[in-house]
């Protein structure tokens, strides 16, 4: 789970990792979040 002052860089990190082991649900969550903290990060979308 994400901390609440994660930064949006590092919630799409969180997010990669978590695709690369099959975790979409949590995956699609972390990128969601980063969209949400920052709406410019292209690679969330």
């Amino acid at each position: 789970m994400p901390l609440l002052n994660e930064s949006a860089e590092s919630l799409v990190a969180s997010a990669d990792q978590l695709f690369a082991k099959g975790d979409y649900d949590n995956a699609i969550e972390s990128y969601r979040r980063a969209i949400a903290r920052d709406d410019t990060v292209a690679d969330a979308h």
